[in-house]
């Protein structure tokens, strides 16, 4: 789902992006939906970053014949509960459970196994 223009006017990155953008001669988007697949999507981060992209782009550059759209095509992630959020606010996108399953034991367990890391 495509995010409202109140919801892109909260993020306060958008605010220092309009201006230079505004100052570019014959700005034009190189599409007008993007078409967006993810995999390791956690929560939907990467999704909602798009949704407000586009929706921050249809709110200030309203000069545009095409406004911008976002269609999450796929989405996917070992964590059952990040894959639950994440299709809350995507549902129409086609989603891939745990594909841990996919991996051998070898590389699952090199995947899963702690990370320890030393500050320098």
């Amino acid at each position: 789902m495509l995010a409202t223009p109140e919801v892109a006017k909260q993020q306060a990155w958008n605010m220092r992006v309009v201006t230079p953008l505004k100052q570019v001669d014959d700005l034009k988007p190189i599409a007008s939906c993007i078409k967006l697949r993810t995999e390791f999507s956690g929560a939907g981060t990467a999704e909602e970053s798009m949704a407000a992209t586009a929706a921050m782009w249809n709110c200030h550059f309203a000069n545009c014949v095409d406004k911008m759209t976002v269609k999450c095509e796929s989405i996917g992630d070992w964590c059952s509960s990040a894959r639950y959020m994440c299709g809350l606010n995507n549902t129409e996108a086609c989603r891939f459970g745990d594909i841990m399953t996919l991996a051998d034991s070898k590389l699952r367990d090199k995947l899963l196994e702690p990370l320890h890391e030393k500050a320098i």
